[in-house]
């Protein structure tokens, strides 16, 4: 299989420690994925090139993740486990994208594959104008 780019809203996950809830504790372990980040790390595991494509504040947390994210070998990374989940995606720099802002032709430039779940077009009007903007250069463009 050839290069697999995925698309969507990375997340944070603040987890207790010792399986406490939420209001229990001061601490927090977080990681970073989200369902298409969570595809590329896997894929790239089973050593198929991935490229997980998103977009992200100008700030230190980000600059963490990507960082975070690159040691998997694709911008992502985190195991998935049974959890409570707070959605807080109104505001988020992914939901603010804009069309165009992709280059879709040269992110799918190599690749086969094109992958993203049903919430990345639900997160925004505009999120989802980018999806399809992604999958109509994926149709006519993976080899």
């Amino acid at each position: 299989m050839g290069k697999v780019v995925t698309f969507g809203e990375i997340m944070l996950r603040l987890a207790v420690p010792d399986h406490l809830r939420l209001g229990q504790s001061w601490e927090f372990k977080a990681t970073f994925g989200g369902g298409e980040a969570n595809v590329a790390v896997s894929l790239a595991n089973y050593g198929i090139p991935a490229s997980f494509i998103t977009r992200l504040p100008d700030n230190d947390l980000a600059a963490w993740c990507l960082k975070e994210l690159r040691s998997y070998g694709v911008d992502t990374g985190a195991s998935a486990r049974a959890s409570k989940v707070i959605y807080d995606r109104e505001n988020s720099s992914f939901s603010k994208i804009l069309s165009k802002m992709i280059r879709w032709e040269e992110v799918l430039r190599d690749a086969t594959w094109f992958h993203l779940t049903g919430i990345t077009p639900a997160v925004s009007r505009s999120a989802a104008e980018t999806c399809l903007e992604g999958v109509k250069t994926a149709r006519f463009t993976l080899g």
